[in-house]
């Protein structure tokens, strides 16, 4: 389920622009990081 939006934010994401280009709000503070480990975890293979 995480890789459904996450996917799309980390492919717009602009590895030279040194800004936030995208925010993601969860509930808690265990789902939070458990999202980002996934996004920097896909971002390695995008």
């Amino acid at each position: 389920k995480t890789g459904a939006y996450t996917i799309p934010i980390v492919e717009r994401i602009d590895p030279n622009k040194n800004a936030i280009q995208a925010i993601i709000l969860v509930p808690t503070r265990e789902l939070a990081l458990q999202t980002s480990a996934i996004c920097m975890e896909l971002s390695k293979h995008i």
